[in-house]
């Protein structure tokens, strides 16, 4: 108790000094906090994107090495219209389970009947597809997908814009199907959205699930897409899927969402890296700082710890008063930043600021969320290694005979 109310005595002795040390971790803490909610939201947008907006679901259900060869043998690795029986009626009301669902991947040509450009799709269940875009705002033009109208789709604004295709316009997919024959169907365009991304805003298409199945003259589907109840985690997720698929005697993997994104992990890699190179600067900067800090201090105080030696003050006590004041430095620091960084991103969100990603069709919000738990583990993260830091010029200090510390000027 008497060594951290010595700290605290000591701590504004030289105000400026130590006012100064308090800013440099205040806004360096604060810059850090920040970004870390901008990285949580930018992940949290693109996780919902691949899960319902990407129609990946948490796990999906495919044929062993489907991923690999099945991309020079599409058909071979689809599964087929027993296979898709099986495995549905295996994940049938399997608690833990929300939704079994078949997803049929596409390709092909897309013709006006004057042009034709390539296409990539996927088909759903009209009822899944308006399952899983009302979970987040739909900014399409015309309208959705509808189990009423079997042949009307949905083409990307790009593909849309390259065709003329207005809305009501009958165009004509062009594919092989699984047996490798050529076959043509008409698709009605219900209605035209951005995809986000530029790399798919010029050929990419929403299907309903039967008229992809009557293009690739199939009964089966590319996958089985799953959507898991609130609480269950993917790991467990996986394991009750696994469990309940091992009967079918069907060569099959289970596969979660983040391994089918390559996108959203290339984001989360490259976030992860400039958020670590970050932290590392900002804590270098801070902890130079409190080490110059308390170097001074230790200098300035060097008579008096030769005095309070002699009075018989070890020189681990010694340290424990100056490892007490650094971390209560960076204590003051981290309570300050954690206010500063609330109000700074309620700031930020409220002023609607929007910046264009590249590869990115339309501008997004920049959004910073608040996340106290990290904001506080961050500010204990620097009050305790300042505190250690302080400990080396005590350490120093408290070394030297009594005597020579006395006679110090």
């Amino acid at each position: 108790m008497l060594s951290l109310r010595l700290a605290w005595a000591n701590l504004f002795r030289q105000k400026r000094r130590t006012i100064i040390t308090l800013v440099t971790l205040l806004v360096g803490l604060t810059a850090v906090n920040l970004f870390q909610g901008y990285k949580a939201d930018t992940l949290d947008s693109l996780a919902e994107t691949s899960i319902y907006g990407e129609f990946l679901g948490h796990l999906v259900v495919i044929k062993e090495d489907a991923l690999t060869e099945g991309k020079l043998d599409e058909a071979a690795y689809m599964l087929t219209g027993d296979d898709l029986t099986i495995v549905l009626d295996a994940l049938s009301d399997v608690p833990g389970i929300s939704l079994a669902t078949p997803r049929l991947d596409l390709n092909g040509l897309l013709s006006n009947g004057e042009n034709s450009v390539i296409f990539f799709a996927i088909a759903v269940e009209p009822e899944v597809y308006l399952d899983f875009t009302s979970r987040f705002t739909w900014n399409g033009s015309g309208e959705q997908l509808s189990p009423d109208e079997p042949e009307g789709g949905l083409l990307a604004d790009g593909l849309a814009r390259i065709l003329g295709a207005d809305l009501g316009r009958v165009l004509t997919l062009f594919s092989t199907t699984v047996e490798n024959r050529m076959n043509a169907v008409d698709v009605n365009v219900r209605g035209t959205f951005p995809t986000g991304s530029s790399a798919t805003d010029d050929k990419f298409m929403i299907l309903p699930y039967a008229l992809g199945q009557r293009l690739y003259r199939t009964e089966g589907a590319s996958s089985v897409i799953i959507v898991l109840e609130d609480g269950i985690s993917q790991a467990e997720g996986r394991e009750i899927v696994n469990q309940h698929l091992e009967g079918t005697g069907l060569a099959l993997e289970v596969r979660n969402w983040q391994e089918l994104s390559a996108f959203y992990r290339g984001v989360e890699n490259i976030y992860q890296m400039i958020f670590g190179f970050m932290f590392l600067i900002v804590l270098v900067v801070v902890l130079m700082g409190v080490f110059n800090t308390m170097t001074m201090a230790a200098m300035e105080r060097t008579r008096e710890i030769g005095m309070l030696r002699a009075l018989g003050l070890s020189p681990r006590r010694v340290r424990r008063v100056f490892a007490l004041e650094g971390t209560l430095i960076g204590l003051v620091a981290g309570f300050g930043a954690l206010l500063l960084s609330i109000a700074a991103a309620s700031a930020i969100n409220a002023a609607g600021i929007t910046y264009q990603p590249p590869g990115v069709t339309g501008p997004v919000q920049l959004i910073t969320d608040i996340l106290p738990g990290p904001f506080i583990g961050n500010a204990l993260t620097v009050a305790v290694l300042s505190g250690l830091i302080s400990m080396l010029p005590a350490h120093l200090a408290a070394r030297r005979q009594i005597v020579t510390a006395l006679r110090h000027s």
